[in-house]
């Protein structure tokens, strides 16, 4: 069986930029975690 979800994505290329931009943003979050809550709260607030 075919998943169903895959036949709808029409423009694949704003997906995979989608996921990359998802990615960046966990791994800033993630290394704001590392370096402190206080460094985190600063990016945060840029957004």
């Amino acid at each position: 069986m075919q998943a169903a979800c895959a036949s709808r994505v029409t423009n694949p290329s704003r997906l995979v930029s989608a996921l990359r931009l998802l990615t960046s943003l966990t791994q800033l979050f993630a290394l704001g975690f590392w370096l402190g809550a206080e460094w985190l709260w600063w990016v945060a607030a840029w957004f």
